[in-house]
């Protein structure tokens, strides 16, 4: 019989010293949790850990986003000008993190002022190469039509040193790659069954004990889970923002 799997409790700190380094370009994250799980909280404090960043997001910034400090970009301005901008950041000194798009409200109407900037906005991304694109809402991101994009980008985006984190609540309605794909998966309290099955499959371990595993795992804390099934899984829980 295998032995159980082995578990690390670690304070953020300590996790994204760890993590930090570890997290390579290219190597996708998901984020799956119910709703008010903390997916924006762990995801400011991923994001924090990398250079150049583009969020979208088209519910909006809310409170815990904003500690990201994003500064918007109504479209992918070309990539001449997005290296220029890229450049005074660093003679800045400053971090290059972007919120792509205009707000508008969630409805379907809204829908088509977004979904050609953030395909023109990814695209750019892939080119340039080395970014992290965030995707607040992976399901509604779906919803507006860019699930086909998201699909192929996951696949082929890792060669390019492009990086997708990814957050929704559940795995059924959004597109297969996103827990396919990624080298990392971050997962919360849940009976998702869906959720259990490929955390299990990376693990490498029986579904019963994942099971046990997610469901004793506190509010607001997160399984750290990678694809070496001989690695421990990590449990951390956010520093809170307000």
């Amino acid at each position: 019989m295998a032995a159980p799997t082995r578990v690390e409790a670690l304070d953020w700190g300590d996790f994204a010293e760890w993590f930090g380094p570890t997290w390579q370009p290219g190597e996708h994250v998901s984020i799956v949790t119910p709703t008010g799980g903390g997916k924006t909280t762990l995801a400011v404090g991923l994001l924090e850990l990398r250079r150049y960043v583009g969020v979208l997001s088209p519910k909006g910034l809310d409170s815990t986003l904003r500690a990201l400090r994003l500064r918007r970009l109504m479209d992918w301005p070309g990539d001449r000008k997005m290296d220029s901008i890229l450049d005074e950041d660093e003679r800045q000194g400053r971090v290059s993190r972007y919120l792509f798009g205009q707000t508008v409200e969630t409805y379907e109407a809204d829908w088509p002022k977004l979904l050609p900037v953030y395909r023109r906005a990814l695209q750019g991304m892939f080119r340039m190469q080395g970014w992290t694109a965030y995707m607040d809402d992976l399901k509604l991101l779906c919803d507006m039509g860019l699930g086909p994009d998201a699909t192929a980008w996951l696949i082929s985006a890792r060669s390019r040193g492009l990086t997708f984190v990814s957050a929704f609540q559940f795995p059924r309605r959004v597109i297969r790659t996103a827990l396919d794909e990624p080298m990392w998966i971050f997962a919360s309290q849940t009976r998702d069954a869906t959720v259990i099955d490929r955390t299990a499959e990376v693990l490498g371990r029986p579904k019963a004990e994942v099971r046990g595993l997610l469901e004793r795992t506190e509010r607001y804390s997160w399984l750290c889970v990678g694809r070496d099934s001989t690695a421990p899984v990590r449990v951390t829980i956010p520093p809170k923002r307000s």
